[in-house]
């Protein structure tokens, strides 16, 4: 047995960082190309994991090597697709700078200015753009200090130069208006003018360990609802580091806003403000079993030993899992409730069985790979709770976790697949749901191929769809709450793994981004 350490298992690794709320995942919607995860939501899709390049850096590669000039993002919220391009990207040994701009082009297209011929007056709109800025300095081997900020419209930035009315030919003009018809501009709401970031320090001068200290400013969370503005925080904390049976972490938070907003699930339901200033800490198990492990084709005569991969790649069959458990403790007395020294519990859980079959050595259908992944968050309530929910709507770990006074905040079920399609192509697929969603989707759709459903054919009359056609429209029923993403990965030639270029498409939150990945082996 051995530490979580395979590419497949580090969304179940991603666990325990989720509970701290310092776990990213990639997104749209977010210029800088990364959000954090809301402590009760769910681990990222392995789609959607961090790829360890700053977005910026992507940008201006794709632009400088593959002659990109915008990348293109689809964003609903936003309209539809939007063009990304790092206008300055300066820097030296140590030390680099970008900044980055988005136009939100299908708001453009769709401009009553744009449809009458004249799309100078809707480009000079300053919310149809957005700018973003990155930073990065290294101070020594085991230091470096990085910060990003984002303004999502330029419309107050430019308004307070008094540069605005010259931006917008129409603003002297109330029968003209930019804004597409029928579409709500969320680019101009207040909350998008507001500047948001982080700056980090970060130092591994401590052997096995890392340290790090943390100013968030009104930054983006997902949930499971779509993003929400977080409260801006100072986090310092020192964690293990390097691949271990056990890991652990100490941490002290200060929220900084003057009323700190119910931004936290609360155990007994609704929402609740996080405690003023707390100390954390929390300690995790992972652990990783291969049950098998096959052997590598042996490639064709005059063929590389890695075939359309770039290291030889054996079938196996894998499973592993973290236990992890958080205290936080208030530093004070704070609303609502909380009370100083009261320390309240978070666990954690998440498993993962992860199969694949095939080497990369044919040039079609020689690679399949799947991943069940179940995660589970809980608390314990300092105080308990005066009522409990109705036994019949509790799943079976609610019902084994009830007699102890936990409550779970979050469960779910992921399911993940990949398939070669042609050479070093590959097409993946992920589901999320509740297991409650799922078994009942199985129930359902098991019973309607038994006795397939009748459908109205429009005209008054019934005819049955059919023993597959009734079973998915049953289990389409049952999941319409699941959140899907999917997309394709290929890596670029000639150092063939060592840069991939991925696209994905997530349907439920109806945004799509292409990245660049270096070493995403």
């Amino acid at each position: 047995m051995s530490p979580l350490s395979q590419r497949a298992m580090e969304p179940t690794k991603a666990a325990f960082g989720k509970a701290f709320w310092d776990q990213e995942a990639e997104s749209a919607a977010a210029l800088d190309g990364h959000v954090r995860v809301h402590q009760s939501h769910a681990p990222p899709f392995s789609l959607a994991m961090p790829s360890g390049l700053a977005r910026s850096q992507q940008l201006y590669m794709m632009q400088r090597f593959l002659n990109i000039p915008a990348t293109p993002s689809y964003v609903k919220a936003e309209d539809g697709m939007v063009l990304d391009r790092v206008i300055a990207n300066v820097g030296g040994r140590t030390w680099w700078h970008t900044l980055t701009l988005r136009l939100r082009a299908q708001r453009a297209w769709n401009s009553q200015s744009f449809n009458e011929g004249r799309p100078h007056r809707i480009l000079g709109d300053p919310s149809l753009y957005a700018l973003g800025g990155r930073f990065r300095a290294g101070f020594s081997r085991h230091t470096v200090l990085k910060a990003f900020g984002e303004l999502g419209s330029l419309k107050g930035l430019l308004g307070r130069f008094g540069g605005l009315r010259r931006a917008d030919p129409n603003a002297s003009n109330p029968n003209v208006t930019n804004a597409p018809q029928g579409v709500t501009n969320v680019a101009t709401t207040a909350g998008d003018e507001i500047p948001r970031g982080r700056v980090t320090l970060r130092s591994t001068a401590i052997p096995y360990h890392v340290f790090t200290a943390d100013w968030s400013r009104r930054e983006r969370f997902q949930t499971s609802d779509g993003y929400e503005q977080g409260a801006s925080h100072v986090t310092l904390s020192l964690a293990s580091r390097g691949p271990q049976h056990v890991n652990y972490r100490v941490g002290v938070r200060q929220w900084l806003d003057e009323t700190v907003p119910p931004f936290e699930l609360a155990p007994e339901g609704g929402r609740r403000a996080p405690p003023r200033r707390e100390f954390v800490a929390g300690a995790s198990a992972e652990k990783q079993l291969t049950l098998w492990r096959g052997e590598v084709r042996p490639p064709p005569e005059g063929k590389r030993p890695g075939g359309y991969a770039a290291l030889p790649v054996k079938p196996c069959v894998t499973i592993g899992g973290i236990l992890g458990a958080i205290c936080r403790v208030p530093m004070g007395n704070s609303e609502p409730g909380w009370k100083s020294g009261e320390g309240e519990w978070r666990q954690v859980c998440s498993g993962s069985a992860h199969v694949s079959f095939g080497s990369f050595q044919r040039p079609m259908l020689d690679y399949t790979s799947v991943d069940l992944r179940y995660d589970a968050g809980a608390i314990a309530p300092r105080r308990p709770l005066a009522e409990r929910p109705d036994r019949g709507e509790l799943t079976f770990v609610e019902r084994a976790l009830e007699s102890s006074g936990v409550r779970v905040e979050s469960e779910t079920v992921t399911l993940s697949a990949t398939q070669q399609m042609l050479g070093p192509l590959r097409f993946r697929a992920e589901v999320r749901c509740h297991p409650r969603a799922l078994v009942r989707a199985t129930q359902m759709g098991w019973n309607s191929f038994k006795t397939p459903r009748k459908e109205s054919d429009g005209e008054g009359g019934e005819v049955y769809s059919g023993r597959f056609g009734s079973a998915w429209h049953s289990v389409k029923g049952e999941m319409s709450a699941a959140e899907v993403i999917y997309g394709v990965d290929c890596p670029l030639p000639p150092a063939l793994g060592a840069a991939r270029l991925v696209a994905w498409y997530n349907v439920t939150r109806a945004e799509a981004m292409a990245e660049m990945r270096l070493f995403d082996l």
